[in-house]
């Protein structure tokens, strides 16, 4: 839950960033996107989430991550 809000958090500040900063808190956005990812994935595998259910949210941090990506 928090790599999910740090996601929205961090590109907020990355839009309106400049410079490196930018770039910093667009990397960081892409790499919480990706940790979120790997939340899901570990609760699938401890069961909590089912693997039907965490598809479309790993869809969905997919295409956030792909549009972050720089």
């Amino acid at each position: 839950e928090r790599a999910l809000h740090s996601v929205a958090l961090q590109y907020a500040e990355g839009t309106y960033a400049r410079g490196g900063n930018r770039d910093a808190k667009l990397q960081g956005a892409y790499a919480e996107a990706k940790e979120a990812m790997a939340a899901v994935r570990v609760a699938v595998a401890c069961g909590a989430l089912s693997a039907e259910g965490a598809q479309r949210t790993l869809a969905g941090l997919d295409h956030v991550a792909a549009v972050l990506y720089l």
